[in-house]
């Protein structure tokens, strides 16, 4: 899913610093407002992938965002701080994370201005939808169900920030209640380093290649369907 990495998000990037990687609501909660995590404790210059889904987990549990994926300003009081960070944009509603012209959101330095759209709720979706999808037909393929899952591995940047409550309240990761959530960070970069410098590894890792089955998502015509 290419908004994981922030592309075709309006204010799209990595997860590098700046990024704006978590999105949620203050606890206890004094005014309803939202409260941002941006990467290297910085200025936000954009929203990464991870920032992203806990951005429109917290707004779903806000109701400002229907299970569809519309805005939904009316569910909302007009003089709650969330009702005040929606404004009309060249494409429609807007959600406000970070403007310089608000005075309540300076932090010293000039921030970025971030904002969250319809259509990169839509571009969300469809991410979200060719994961989830892709982890059924794996699913399905191995002949077992959510709920034999004992654990789910997330490597990346994006595994490493993930939230793992918002990832399950959008229903990015299947609903296995047993499963634990592990990050792995740099898995591909640390792997390749341990075989080269471990027999024992470069062994496990020649076995793991010989029964590792691939699944060709595109070609498999139960894809599109759950998808």
């Amino acid at each position: 899913g290419p908004a994981f990495g922030g592309i075709n998000i309006s204010n799209g990037m990595i997860a590098a610093q700046g990024a704006i990687d978590w999105v949620g609501f203050a606890e206890p909660s004094t005014h309803g407002d939202i409260e941002i995590h941006v990467i290297g404790d910085v200025e936000p210059r954009g929203i990464c992938g991870s920032g992203l889904i806990s951005l429109v987990a917290a707004l779903r549990q806000a109701r400002l965002i229907s299970e569809t994926g519309a805005f939904e300003p009316e569910a909302i009081n007009t003089e709650s701080p969330l009702a005040r960070r929606l404004v009309a944009g060249p494409g429609g509603i807007e959600f406000i994370l970070s403007d310089p012209a608000d005075v309540a959101l300076h932090h010293g330095t000039v921030p970025a201005r971030v904002a969250l759209t319809q259509r990169d709720i839509r571009e969300l979706q469809l991410a979200k939808a060719a994961m989830r999808a892709g982890a059924e037909v794996l699913l399905e393929e191995a002949g077992i169900s959510a709920s034999d899952i004992d654990r789910t591995v997330l490597s990346g940047a994006f595994g490493t920030y993930l939230d793992k409550n918002a990832a399950r309240a959008i229903g990015l990761l299947p609903r296995a209640l047993r499963a634990r959530i592990a990050a792995l960070g740099n898995a591909a970069g640390e792997g390749a380093a341990l075989v080269v410098a471990n027999q024992n590894a470069y062994r496990e890792a020649k076995r793991l290649a010989g029964i590792i089955e691939h699944v060709e998502l595109g070609a498999n015509p139960r894809f599109m369907q759950v998808f």
